[in-house]
C-alpha cells in the first residue's frame, strides 16, 4: 500500500511539473532567541499551479505544488531541508521532505554527538498534513478574519551510523533515534484597525514518540507585523507546563 501511494505521489508531482509554468520566490530570515541563540536562514520555493481544473472554480484556483530548498546556520549547527508541498484544496496541505545537517561544539554545548561510533551527519525524514481555515472566507469583511492552522507530522531522526533506539545529541538536546510525531495548533486574529500588526494569536505545540507518548508541550503567544510588502517581523514568548516561561524569540523576514 505504501509503495502504491508513493508511486501515485510521484505521478501526481510529475503531472504538475509538466502541466504549467511555475513561479520562484526567495526569502531570507534572521532570528534571535533569548539569551544567546541566533540563526540565519534562507528559502527558495518554486510554485507550480496544480489540480486547478479549467480555472473557473474558485475552490480550485489556488491549488499548487511547491518545491522548496531551505538552508540554515546557527552557532551550533548548519543544515538544509528539501520538501515538496501539495495543496489540493485551499484548506488542506500535504508536505513530505527531509532535513539533514551537521554540528560542532560551541561554548561547551555539543552540536552533534553520540556515545557510540557514528558519522556526524543528522537526518530527519518527515511527512505532515496541515488543515487551515479563515473565517473571512465564509463571512467576508475586514473584522472577520480568525485564522486557524492545525498540523500533524510523523518523523524519524538519527545520526548516520547509529542504530535505532540509541541516544544522541543534536543542537544541545538529548534525542532518541525512534519514530516520533509533532503536532501544532495556531489560532490567530488579523487586526484591521492596527496598520502594522498583521496578526496576533497563540501557538500550541506537542512533540513526542510513539513509544513514550508526549514528551514536550509548549504554548506561545505570538504577533506578526508587516513592515513593507517584502519585510515582516514576528515575535513570540514560549511557555511550557514544566518550566513556565522558557524564552523569547523574534524573527525578521525579507522576501525577494
Amino acid at each position: 500500500m505504501k509503495k502504491i501511494l508513493a508511486v501515485l505521489c510521484v505521478l501526481l508531482c510529475s503531472l504538475c511539473l509538466v502541466s504549467a509554468e511555475g513561479v520562484t520566490s526567495t526569502e531570507v530570515n534572521v532570528a534571535y532567541q533569548y539569551p544567546v541563540a541566533a540563526m540565519l536562514s534562507g528559502k527558495v520555493t518554486y510554485t507550480i499551479p496544480c489540480l486547478t481544473g479549467d480555472g473557473s472554480n474558485p475552490l480550485l484556483a489556488g491549488n499548487n505544488l511547491a518545491l522548496a530548498a531551505y538552508g540554515e546556520v546557527n552557532p551550533l549547527a548548519a543544515g538544509a531541508d528539501f520538501s515538496a508541498t501539495l495543496t489540493p484544496i485551499p484548506f488542506l496541505v500535504f508536505t513530505g521532505g527531509v532535513y539533514t545537517g551537521s554540528g560542532w561544539n560551541f561554548m561547551g554545548v555539543e552540536g552533534i554527538g553520540a556515545s557510540e561510533d557514528h558519522i556526524p551527519l543528522y537526518y530527519k525524514p518527515y511527512a505532515k498534513v496541515l488543515f487551515q481555515f479563515d473565517t473571512g472566507a465564509v463571512v467576508p469583511g475586514d473584522w472577520t478574519h480568525v485564522v486557524t492552522q492545525w498540523t500533524y507530522q510523523v518523523q524519524y531522526h538519527n545520526v548516520a551510523g547509529l542504530d535505532t533506539g540509541r541516544e544522541f545529541t543534536w543542537m544541545g538536546d538529548t534525542c532518541t533515534a525512534v519514530p516520533g510525531w509533532y503536532a501544532s495548533g495556531l489560532v490567530g486574529y488579523q487586526l484591521p484597525a492596527v496598520p502594522v500588526i498583521d496578526m496576533a494569536g497563540v501557538l500550541l505545540e506537542w512533540e513526542g514518540t510513539y513509544a513514550a507518548g508526549c514528551r514536550r508541550s509548549r504554548i506561545s503567544p505570538m504577533m506578526q507585523a508587516v513592515i513593507t510588502e517584502q519585510d515582516s517581523l514576528a515575535a513570540m514568548m514560549v511557555f511550557s507546563p514544566e518550566n513556565g516561561y522558557e524564552t523569547f524569540a523574534v524573527q525578521y523576514t525579507h522576501r525577494f
